[in-house]
């Protein structure tokens, strides 16, 4: 018997089309759909080249782009081999911008425009340490954060006019995650303090000129991460009763520290994803020393799929793992290439039951 949440449920598994402009290409992304009316169809490694970045879904969800030691590849789904978009160092982030022209690429610390019909790569950021590339909704502006000697920076470029806009955030904290909202006006910014106690968030108005909101205090965290709507953050906390990190638990709330909803029992977890509808999170739990179960949760119901069980393959990256959801919410790829780690690329296959 179906419960009146279990019926909207199965009313939101209807796939609605967005039309996006220029070119009228319909996106179908599903809305509400979640276990138990999910089952995976399929668990596939689609490189065995060691990637050194997340992997980054282009706007089609047909490729993929990560990073190497020695470049930016792009693959194609049902394509054996990769190809070598540009010839960088260390890459350790790659982002796609919304219309699928172009790349942000983070290598040797430094912010690349990569181009996928392989024209040379652009150096935007003479900064010696990038991080966190973000392209806003419209790609017209990419924000990033850049260190600084007392303080890290927001910054944001305008591929329109090249110009290059910054905001110092909070002295002694260090950026965990950033996340534009839907309308490309703010960023929400997760923020540590540096040997302080909780997390914060800030909102930077990004207008004619960069300005930072108010501040709102969390509670200690990491793998923060914003969803595509502006209206929560996930992130790993501890449980109570845990300490040293052994027990944690993966939680939503709103931007303001509100609403505070615990998603999974304790355990150990890493690599946080929001589905593109903004109604599921992917993420690993650490089994063991060479063992990550990726699984996705319901934020409105809890219920959870286990999607694949993976070894990787050097247990000393198993907390390195990463995943990622593809724009269609179909596909949710991952692998141990984050923090330092490196591996393959593998990809999910999720379906209706």
């Amino acid at each position: 018997m179906l419960t009146g949440l279990h019926r909207a449920r199965l009313a939101g598994i209807v796939l609605a089309a967005a039309l996006v402009l220029p070119g009228c290409t319909v996106v179908r992304t599903p809305l509400g759909l979640g276990p138990p009316f999910l089952r995976v169809a399929g668990v596939v490694e689609v490189s065995d080249v060691a990637a050194t970045s997340p992997p980054a879904w282009d706007p089609s969800a047909r490729f993929l782009a990560f990073g190497t030691d020695d470049g930016v590849w792009r693959l194609a789904l049902g394509r054996p081999r990769p190809r070598r978009l540009a010839s960088l160092s260390s890459v350790t982030e790659v982002a796609w911008s919304p219309d699928g022209r172009r790349l942000a690429a983070v290598a040797d610390g430094g912010l690349y425009l990569v181009y996928p019909d392989a024209r040379p790569a652009e150096r935007l950021s003479q900064s010696a340490v990038v991080r966190f590339p973000a392209w806003d909704p419209r790609g017209r502006r990419l924000a990033y954060v850049a260190s600084g000697v007392d303080a890290e920076r927001l910054a944001t470029w305008d591929a329109d006019r090249g110009a290059v806009r910054a905001a110092v955030l909070p002295a002694g904290v260090a950026a965990q995650a950033i996340g534009w909202l839907p309308d490309g006006r703010a960023l929400l910014v997760a923020l540590a303090p540096g040997g302080g106690e909780g997390g914060l968030l800030v909102r930077v108005e990004a207008g004619p000129r960069l300005t930072v909101g108010p501040v709102a205090r969390l509670e200690v965290m990491h793998d923060p991460v914003v969803d595509p709507f502006g209206r929560w953050i996930a992130y790993v906390a501890a449980a109570p009763g845990g300490s040293g990190g052994a027990q944690e638990q993966v939680v939503v709330a709103r931007p303001d520290g509100s609403g505070r909803r615990v998603l999974t029992p304790p355990g150990n977890y890493t690599g946080v994803s929001w589905a593109p509808a903004g109604t599921l999170i992917a993420y690993g739990t650490l089994l063991g020393p060479d063992e990550v179960a990726v699984e996705i949760v319901d934020v409105a119901t809890d219920a959870r799929l286990r999607i694949a069980d993976y070894h990787p393959e050097l247990a000393m990256y198993a907390r390195s793992i990463v995943t990622r959801w593809s724009p269609d919410g179909l596909r949710i790829a991952f692998g141990t290439d984050t923090d330092g780690g490196r591996g393959p690329v593998w990809v999910a296959t999720v379906e209706r039951r």
